[in-house]
């Protein structure tokens, strides 16, 4: 039987903190869904990189940008930008 799931990301079920920047997730599904709060000039690599311990983020993303826009550089040195719409 199916059945509804609603989380929200107002009330988060974990907070990660780090300069710059705030990470706020739910569980939702068998799947973290995460929503980051990031301030002009924080970088994955300055900021997260330090607590996490790898040179890359080894999770598997899918995101969405609601305001400003997010560079992203892939490990295989591919780039990209993503603008809001």
């Amino acid at each position: 039987m199916s059945r509804v799931e609603v989380r929200d990301l107002g009330e988060p079920e974990a907070v990660v903190n780090y300069p710059l920047g705030a990470t706020y997730q739910v569980r939702l599904a068998q799947t973290v869904i995460s929503r980051h709060v990031l301030q002009p000039g924080w970088s994955w690599k300055e900021h997260a990189q330090p607590s996490v311990g790898t040179s890359s983020c080894e999770l598997y993303h899918r995101g969405v940008v609601l305001s400003g826009r997010m560079g992203i550089l892939m490990r295989v040195r591919s780039s990209s930008s993503a603008p809001t719409r």
